[in-house]
């Protein structure tokens, strides 16, 4: 199922944050920074060194820069589990009508963190 998240892209920074609501708890993955609800569904996702990452991930001959990141039109985020592992598909959609689609692979949060108090 396709999501949309809303999309916030810092530019000094190389960050894009991607969300759809309020986060319980967060894991980062190198670069990546997955933010999850109480149903462990994902509804956020940070990431660090965005134009570097994206165009390291991408097989198109799109190019990926921070000018092209900025003008984000739209964003969908599809999830699913699949032998253990959360796959998910990022689909970035521009203003100037191109399209990217990054499928991102981590492993699937069963069970919480036992360093985590619930309040």
């Amino acid at each position: 199922m396709h999501r949309k998240f809303r999309v916030d892209y810092d530019a000094e920074h190389d960050s894009l944050f991607l969300y759809r609501e309020k986060s319980h708890g967060s894991v980062e993955i190198g670069n990546l920074v997955l933010d999850f609800d109480r149903k462990r569904d994902l509804v956020g996702l940070e990431m660090l060194d965005a134009s570097k990452v994206l165009q390291s991930m991408n097989v198109s001959e799109l190019r990926v820069t921070k000018r092209l990141l900025a003008s984000i039109a739209d964003c969908r985020i599809e999830t699913k589990d699949e032998n253990g592992m959360l796959v998910i598909k990022v689909f970035l959609h521009f203003e100037n009508e191109q399209q990217l689609i990054t499928p991102l692979m981590v492993p699937s949060i069963k069970e919480p963190s036992p360093f985590v108090v619930e309040a």
